[in-house]
């Protein structure tokens, strides 16, 4: 087996500004900044800053309201200033990419222009929604949108294929009815995803003075609400740009399974603010704890065991040695193999928690029993091994609301016998006795692009 080791860890995304030149404060190390987890003080085992880190790329979602009926279009500062945004977006490092996205005081959102790094398609984007014809409002259906929005711009977010840094840039003049519950959920939901969320809007509409949900939401995931003149609109943007490329991130190590969300706090040390008299600092406040190795909340797994060439009831060898299964299961399956080794294979597996069946454990939680199969044959088509993998997977029903009930993963390494030519997957759900597989040629698995035999 390759040599593995694991750290599970939380990232926390830190901005400080000197409030008086509104410039990004960059000489900052990690002896600067104290971190309570919960009220405890800990140190960060991880210290990033773009002095140590020169590939700050983000994923920027421009997130703006449909215009409505009898009212001022909403978005009204970006009519005219499309070129000064486009600008603005310019700064962007060349790896970083920006999506579209609206929603309606009628309930209806969507995506509008996926994330791209030609800056022209997000202009053309919203240059659309401002022409859309006004639609009736309505204050529920407005905020229902808006949490729609949200979700749509989360889910694709959900398996990013590079390490860039999600952030949403709201930008809405008007207000939403929604409670500080719901904005406190919708602040973790984008917590869990890493993501940050910014509003831009003019002073001279809304309620002054009032804690909006935005501002909730952007307070705890680490951004903040610029409320500027419609002047001034894209500099803020061109703020926000700056602070993103100068944030510092900090990570703490988990050494807890205990699946419960942690606050957390971001201080500078008395003698950095002897030194920074006047700065601000925001920062993405909590994480949640869960999942374990393989897998990502909600779920995780106990009574983990694998049998090599054990025997098989009739059920699972019928599966294995017919040539033709019709599937009960659904499942993705992919794999790839590891450098200097012909017969040392990776498998993911991606399974639908509407696949399996759920019995509710006694603290409100669910457990699954799954059995999943590797066999392996011959040229001939002749089964010359297999290995069983028996787990249950508990799912946490407590923070559903945050994590989503999305696929449940994991991997799983297996050497291959000697000889092998075609491998068959089969997962079982042990409650119903369903099966499901599927079949791969080695050479498919090992044309992949491999991974090193020793991850750090």
């Amino acid at each position: 087996m390759p040599a593995r080791t694991v750290v599970r860890m939380a990232l926390i995304n830190v901005f400080v500004e000197d409030q008086e030149t509104g410039s990004p404060v960059q000489d900052l190390n990690y002896t600067d900044f104290q971190i309570f987890d919960n009220g405890s003080l800990v140190e960060p085992s991880v210290f990033v800053s773009a002095s140590t880190d020169t590939s700050r790329s983000i994923a920027m979602w421009l997130l703006v309201d449909c215009p409505e009926q009898g009212q001022s279009q909403s978005s009204a500062f970006l009519a005219g200033n499309l070129s000064a945004l486009k600008q603005a977006l310019a700064q962007l490092d060349s790896a970083s990419t920006v999506g579209v996205g609206h929603w309606c005081a009628d309930g209806d959102a969507s995506i509008d222009s996926l994330p791209s790094k030609d800056h022209a398609e997000p202009i053309a984007a919203l240059e659309a929604i401002l022409h859309r014809a006004p639609v009736e409002p309505s204050k529920s259906s407005g905020a229902r949108a808006f949490q729609r929005a949200l979700d749509l711009i989360v889910k694709e977010n959900q398996h990013p294929t590079s390490p860039a840094l999600p952030v949403i840039v709201v930008m809405h003049e008007g207000s939403l009815d929604l409670s500080r519950d719901v904005a406190d959920l919708m602040a973790k939901k984008l917590l869990y995803r890493g993501a940050i969320l910014f509003q831009v809007k003019n002073p001279s509409e809304g309620t002054r003075g009032e804690h909006s949900p935005f501002q909730t939401i952007s307070q705890q995931t680490g951004g903040r609400l610029y409320s500027v003149r419609n002047e001034d609109s894209m500099q803020a943007m061109s703020s926000i740009i700056s602070a993103l490329r100068f944030r510092y991130t900090l990570g703490l190590i988990l050494h807890s399974d205990n699946r419960e969300w942690h606050e957390i706090r971001v201080r500078l040390t008395k003698a950095t603010l002897l030194k920074h008299k006047s700065v601000r600092v925001d920062y993405s406040n909590g994480y949640l704890v869960g999942g374990s190795f393989g897998t990502d909340p909600p779920y995780s797994t106990t009574n983990y065991q694998r049998k090599k060439d054990s025997d098989l009831d009739a059920i699972l060898a019928q599966v294995l040695d017919n040539p033709i299964v019709s599937p009960h299961i659904l499942f993705d399956f992919d794999g790839h193999g590891f450098i200097g080794s012909e017969h040392l294979v990776e498998f993911s597996l991606r399974l639908g928690s509407d696949q399996l069946t759920w019995s509710q454990m006694p603290n409100g939680d669910r457990r699954s029993q799954i059995e999943i199969v590797v066999a392996s044959y011959s040229d001939g088509g002749k089964r010359i091994g297999h290995e069983v993998i028996q787990l249950e997977i508990v799912r946490d029903e407590a923070h559903l609301g945050i994590t989503g009930d999305g696929p449940f993963n994991t991997s799983q390494t297996v050497i291959l016998p000697e000889g092998t030519s075609r491998i068959r997957v089969a997962v079982r759900d042990v409650a119903t006795e369903k099966v499901g597989c599927q079949d791969f040629s080695l050479k498919e698995i090992l044309s992949a692009p491999r991974s090193p035999m020793v991850i750090r």
